[in-house]
């Protein structure tokens, strides 16, 4: 007996959520996948896929992350390889064998779902919750439910948070610095327990000691084999972390604790931001790291938006340097960095009133009686000309001891006009 199989795999977008904050609108849409082999699978997927608000290259990276997460979106194999698969997981060697064992399956089973990952049976259901969107972040949580025939189902949850920025994954240590036994002693202080209410259909929330076993505790650990993750979600205009313990039996447990008892442990920009941790003036910023730092940035007196940047040509040097800029309300900064393998270690910043720049503007492009010289930054008088030669002031980003220096103007002969390409 002859089966002919063909591969169909198509897609249809559903619906989108959206972020709340319009200037910076974050649109996601539920995506359908379909996995049709014919008389073998029948395959549906709803997966989140991010259709504009971010960078092109980020939005494609998490996409296509996100499609490896379910089933129908993560097959990638042809129809030829996915059979052998199928011909493995059931012990036979050709599509007639196939057939004829699953008609077998059927007879002492009473039932069959095609498609199914497991073959025997087995219902699978997926759901997705977008738990906390930003204009920076993005946390997703993916739920699955196995139900084997005959049996109680199993819950199985997995929580991904997306720089939206980069596209890049992030794990727990990006967002907190902090021991396994500290954070469970202030879950043991602050914690609470949260479970869902039928009858009122709305989150309990309840202090953290009310339901639980001492040795849950210990198992507060994120790592590739931790028995829990974590997300972050928003409770009464708070925002939680979150935690899923998941090796308790059956049930998932959601335990949680507000960020603002775990100030002192927080890494993540966007969070420092919203409780002003970064310290009074930017000058707190000194000997942080420059790709932990976001587009803004949040101090107790006044906050600074990135405006650009550029790195120092190495000019023989051993080592890299680059400069950032910021601006505040009245203010310009220039953060000047060292970059050692992927970390870029803010060594000094310099601060220029923004009245030193009417009819002025700020050049690197300098040069003193030995040539060019890279590590100049100078104030000029705007010209029409191809080399400005009235300087104002002017500093040395010296690449030696990390700092800012002053020079004086008399030694810059010129420096380069970008409207002239230089």
């Amino acid at each position: 007996m002859k089966k002919t199989v063909f591969l169909l795999f198509i897609f249809s977008v559903l619906f989108a959520y959206s972020q709340p904050n319009e200037e910076n609108k974050i649109v996601i849409d539920t995506v359908e996948f379909h996995f049709k082999l014919k008389g073998i699978a029948d395959i549906t997927s709803f997966v989140p896929q991010i259709k504009s608000g971010i960078n092109p290259v980020a939005q494609k990276k998490i996409n296509d992350n996100l499609k490896t997460y379910f089933q129908a979106s993560s097959i990638r194999q042809d129809s030829v390889a996915y059979v052998k698969e199928l011909f493995k997981e059931l012990d036979v060697k050709n599509l007639e064998e196939y057939f004829e064992e699953i008609e077998s399956i059927k007879e002492w089973r009473g039932e069959f779902i095609t498609g199914n990952p497991y073959y025997f049976g087995d219902e699978l259901e997926e759901s997705f919750n977008i738990e906390y969107l930003s204009e920076n972040l993005l946390n997703i949580s993916i739920s699955k439910q196995i139900l084997p025939y005959g049996g109680q189902y199993q819950f199985f949850f997995e929580s991904i948070c997306y720089d939206l920025r980069t596209g890049n994954k992030l794990e727990f240590n990006d967002f907190f610095s902090v021991s396994k036994e500290v954070l469970n002693q202030k879950l043991e202080e602050s914690g609470y327990w949260f479970e869902w209410n039928n009858e009122t259909q709305k989150t309990d929330k309840k202090p953290f000691g009310l339901y639980h076993e001492k040795y849950i505790l210990n198992d507060f650990a994120f790592d590739a084999d931790a028995c829990n993750d974590f997300y972050f979600n928003t409770f009464e205009n708070e925002i939680y972390l979150m935690i899923k313990l998941k090796c308790v039996g059956k049930y998932l447990m959601d335990y949680g604790i507000p960020l603002e008892k775990l100030k002192p442990n927080i890494e993540y920009f966007e969070f420092k931001n919203l409780f002003q941790l970064w310290g009074k003036t930017a000058n707190s910023l000194i000997g942080q790291d420059y790709t932990k730092l976001g587009n803004k940035i949040v101090f107790e007196n006044y906050s600074i938006i990135h405006t650009g940047g550029y790195l120092l040509p190495k000019d023989n040097l051993n080592t890299d340097f680059g400069i950032a800029e910021y601006q505040s309300a009245e203010k310009r900064f220039l953060l000047l960095y060292k970059i050692s393998n992927s970390k870029k270690t803010i060594t000094d910043i310099l601060e220029i009133d923004k009245k030193d720049f009417k009819n002025r503007k700020l050049t690197e492009y300098c040069s003193t009686k030995n040539g060019f010289d890279s590590e100049i930054i100078a104030i000029v008088k705007d010209s029409d000309t191809e080399f400005h030669s009235k300087i104002i002031k002017a500093w040395r980003a010296n690449r030696e001891n990390g700092k800012f220096e002053k020079v004086s103007n008399r030694k810059i002969t010129k420096c380069g006009n970008e409207s002239y390409g230089i």
